[in-house]
């Protein structure tokens, strides 16, 4: 283990991650580091340049971590649930929170393995049903106008807040895709009353209703000038518009 990354012998402490496990199981692929944490995986690109491919920096990591999710997303949303940023504070490497992004991971909902393509075809056990329903999801994907919901707003973010939110309103997951995102942030937004101003932690609160990763929603909500703040920290309002 000492010959790991620092990073990577992070990575198998349990106790880092937002998910209670009491083990972390670690696989690696070429390209990847994957850590099976309970029901979830994390998978962390390594930094390396294999020719058809580059993650040598920490941005080029990222931007194919997104590329990842993005593709993914689109034909199994409740799998693929977003990047998530890996920071170390004090010396101390955990997933989310406060501190400097040293690496950026893809989080992902664990499918058992005897479920996998490979593994049912080797088995003999893929019929002509399921790969015919294959076929008509990707054929429905590839097919689909993507202006379809740039002339229909209301449309689109029905479709979005169906695909990424439960029946009580909860984000399951993050798209990468900004314009899905800001739709969540605009149904977030909603649970905010105009001309009231908030501490932190009562924003946190009132985020933490929608989806764990508070740090990451009141951010965004800031940087896409919904919501504004005062200096160090302060007071939180809503933007009207």
């Amino acid at each position: 283990m000492s010959q790991l990354p620092e990073i990577v012998q992070a990575l198998l402490n349990p106790t880092i991650y937002p998910e209670a496990s009491s083990a972390v199981e670690m696989m690696q692929t070429q390209m990847s580091f994957v850590f099976l944490v309970g029901d979830f995986v994390y998978k962390v690109k390594k930094p390396v340049n294999l020719g058809y491919l580059d993650y040598t920096t920490l941005d080029k990591r990222h931007f194919f971590c997104q590329k990842e999710v993005e593709l993914n997303q689109r034909l199994c949303p409740d799998t693929y649930l977003g990047v998530v940023p890996i920071v170390k504070k004090k010396g101390n490497i955990s997933i989310g929170g406060q501190g400097e992004i040293i690496e950026y991971a893809v989080k992902m909902r664990y499918l058992p393995q005897e479920r996998m393509l490979n593994v049912l075809l080797a088995g003999n056990r893929v019929s002509a049903e399921m790969l015919t329903a294959m076929a008509r999801t990707l054929l429905r994907e590839t097919e689909q106008p993507q202006q379809t919901y740039d002339e229909d707003l209301d449309g689109f973010d029905r479709k979005v807040l169906g695909t990424f939110t439960t029946p009580d309103g909860r984000i399951k997951a993050f798209p990468v895709q900004e314009k899905k995102f800001l739709v969540l942030l605009r149904h977030v937004l909603k649970a905010f009353e105009p001309g009231v101003r908030y501490t932190e932690k009562r924003v946190n609160q009132v985020l933490a209703e929608f989806n764990q990763d508070t740090a990451k929603m009141r951010r965004a909500l800031v940087d896409h000038h919904l919501m504004a703040r005062e200096g160090g920290g302060g007071k939180y309002w809503r933007i009207d518009r």
